[in-house]
C-alpha cells in the first residue's frame, strides 16, 4: 500500500515543478552524488498503522474470491453484460476505474447485465468486482493512518521551502481527489484497499544535512482512511449435512397399554425444497 501511494504522488508533483528538480520516492539518505544541482523532492509514505477495535467491532468476516471484470468506456453504452466465466456477484462497481459508482443511485444489476441510469464517462473503464467462491480465510476492515513524508532538498533554504510547499499542496489536493487505492496483490489472490481517506499536515520541519550546502525541508502528512483486507486461503469449510434421520417414536395414553415403538428412516431429498435456492 506504501508503493501504491508512492506511485500515484510522484508523477503529479513531477509533472507541475520544474524539469531540473529530481522527484523520487522511498526513503532517501542526503549525500553525494548528488543529482539535479542539489534540487530534490522525496515522496516516502513511511508507515501504515492498523488501529484494532474490541471485539465486535473488528470482527472476521467470511473471506471470499475476488475476480473483476472491465469494459471500455465510450460515452454510449450504459449496460454491460458480465462475463460467463468467472460467474460471481456484484459487489461493487467503479465507473471510471477509482470512482465507485452507488448501486441504486448510479446502476443496478439485471441477471448478467450492468445498467446505468446515465451512461458513463471519463477516460478508463468500467470495473466490476465480483464475489466468484466463498473461501475458508477471512476478511476483515480496520480503521488505518499512514504517515507521509514530503521532503524538498537544496543549497539554498529559500529554494528548499517553496519545492516542498508546492510539492505538499500537490500532495494534499491528490489525495482528496482519489477516492481509494487497492494494493497490488502479486497474483496471491489477497485484497487490500485503502479507503474513506482523508489527509491532514501535521508538521513542516527544516533541517541542515550532514553536507553543510544542503538544506531540507519536510512536510508531514497524516492520512487516515480504513484499510479493508480480504485473505482467501483455499476451499471452505466442509459444511455439515444431514443425510439420513433413524429413530423410534413411542406413543402412551393413559389408561391403554403402550404399544412398542414404531421405527422411522427419513433420506434428505435430492431435491431442495420449494423457495430454497
Amino acid at each position: 500500500m506504501l508503493r501504491e501511494l508512492e506511485l500515484l504522488l510522484v508523477p503529479v508533483v513531477a509533472s507541475a515543478v520544474p524539469n531540473a528538480v529530481l522527484v523520487d520516492r522511498g526513503p532517501f539518505e542526503a549525500g553525494p552524488p548528488w543529482p539535479n544541482n542539489r534540487r530534490v523532492i522525496r515522496i516516502n509514505a513511511r508507515r501504515l498503522e492498523v488501529h484494532e477495535t474490541p471485539p465486535p467491532k473488528t470482527a472476521d468476516a467470511p473471506a471470499f474470491v475476488v475476480a473483476t471484470a472491465t469494459w471500455p468506456i465510450d460515452g454510449v453504452t450504459d449496460a454491460f453484460t458480465l462475463p460467463a466465466v468467472p460467474e460471481g456477484e456484484v459487489v461493487e462497481v467503479e465507473a471510471p476505474i477509482g470512482f465507485l459508482a452507488r448501486r441504486g443511485d448510479d446502476y443496478y444489476v439485471d441477471g448478467d447485465t450492468i445498467r446505468f441510469y446515465r451512461v458513463p464517462t471519463g477516460a478508463g473503464n468500467v470495473l466490476a468486482r465480483l464475489r466468484v467462491a466463498e473461501a475458508s480465510g477471512y476478511a476483515r476492515r480496520s480503521a488505518c493512518t499512514v504517515t507521509l513524508d514530503v521532503t524538498a532538498y537544496s543549497r539554498e533554504v529559500d529554494t528548499a521551502d517553496p519545492l516542498m510547499e508546492e510539492a505538499m499542496q500537490l500532495v494534499l489536493v491528490e489525495l482528496q481527489r482519489v477516492p481509494y487505492l487497492v494494493a497490488d496483490d502479486g497474483g496471491l489472490g489477497t485484497f487490500v484497499r485503502l479507503s474513506r481517506t482523508r489527509a491532514y499536515l501535521r508538521t513542516i520541519e527544516r533541517t541542515l544535512t550532514d553536507y553543510q550546502d544542503v538544506v531540507s525541508c519536510a512536510a508531514t502528512i497524516e492520512l487516515t482512511g480504513e484499510l479493508d483486507f480480504i485473505m482467501p486461503t483455499g476451499a471452505p469449510e466442509p459444511v455439515g449435512i444431514i443425510e439420513q434421520v433413524d429413530g423410534e417414536l413411542e406413543v402412551e395414553v393413559e389408561g391403554v397399554q403402550t404399544p412398542p415403538p414404531v421405527e422411522f428412516s427419513i433420506e434428505a431429498s435430492e431435491d431442495p425444497p420449494p423457495g430454497d435456492p
